[in-house]
């Protein structure tokens, strides 16, 4: 079973949802990608709402910049709304027919435009699983989201395994959502694992779920060894294992320790993915392993 640590290529680290003054965000386009750059990261998607921001002239060689927006709706039938983002876009912008929904229309919209469809947010939204699952197409959910924060909702694992516990498979990313670029930046981020740094190979990655989102945790490996999933990360808490329903395990370092190594078995069926939890509480999320 291959996984993004079996995979060959080099780990490049990415924000996938941020805003500059061209829509609702504080600092300029180039000004907000600087902020990502001379903080070590190698590429970022400037998601401005409903519109997408010209970057062809803001990348180089050692930072790759993406097109991409976030578009919006609210669905009367479903009473829910959706934001969803779109990276690798071709440039277009969002036209007031359809912010009045379904979510399917934003998603198919990104991608008749090339993009990748991100779920953004669930929480924040007041969205359920089965408001995702009406919606097809979309690469990834949202788990963690910084802006979210502020309401206390910037987490939605709860949202993805119920996704996974019913067969919906989706990846998971971390963002920033950065507007103020104070305190909302920098929070979380997606590790991608490709052979270059390009946007056709960042691209390929993220569709085949080969990166793993981490608010600062790293996971070195995790791969299928005979019939266990063993994992080795950065000094952590806990490592979580977690399953369908009530299958799963947490191994936990000893008071005032940390560990690096678990294992656990493979099931039969359903799902697994992993979370690693440092002693500061931030988290690192796995791709979920598929056992069919």
């Amino acid at each position: 079973m291959e996984t993004a640590f079996t995979s060959p290529g080099h780990w490049y680290r990415g924000n996938l949802h941020m805003h500059s003054t061209e829509s609702d965000g504080k600092l300029g386009p180039q000004e907000a990608l600087t902020w990502y750059r001379e903080r070590g990261y190698d590429f970022a998607s400037l998601t401005d709402h409903r519109k997408t921001t010209d970057v062809s002239t803001f990348g180089d060689e050692g930072f790759l910049v993406i097109p991409g927006t976030e578009l919006d709706c609210v669905d009367p039938e479903r009473d829910v709304g959706y934001h969803i983002v779109g990276v690798g876009i071709k440039p277009f912008s969002q036209d007031d027919a359809t912010r009045q929904g379904p979510g399917q229309a934003l998603v198919d919209l990104i991608t008749r435009h090339d993009g990748l469809a991100i779920m953004a947010h669930p929480y924040w939204l007041g969205q359920e699983p089965s408001d995702i699952m009406a919606v097809s197409g979309a690469v990834a959910v949202e788990v963690y989201n910084a802006t979210c924060a502020r309401p206390g909702k910037e987490f939605a694992m709860v949202h993805w395994d119920g996704l996974l516990d019913r067969g919906y498979r989706i990846w998971g990313v971390a963002a920033d959502d950065a507007h103020n670029y104070v305190g909302d930046a920098g929070r979380g981020w997606v590790m991608v694992k490709a052979p270059e740094l390009t946007e056709a190979a960042i691209r390929q990655a993220l569709i085949e779920g080969r990166f793993y989102a981490t608010q600062g945790p790293a996971i070195v490996d995790m791969r299928l060894v005979g019939d266990r999933i063993e994992v080795h990360s950065s000094p952590v808490q806990k490592i979580r294992f977690i399953s369908n329903r009530g299958r799963g395990r947490t191994v936990e370092a000893e008071p005032g320790g940390a560990i690096t190594a678990a294992s656990f078995p493979a099931p039969p069926r359903g799902y697994v993915r992993v979370e690693c939890i440092d002693h500061r509480g931030l988290r690192a999320w796995s791709q979920p392993l598929f056992f069919d």
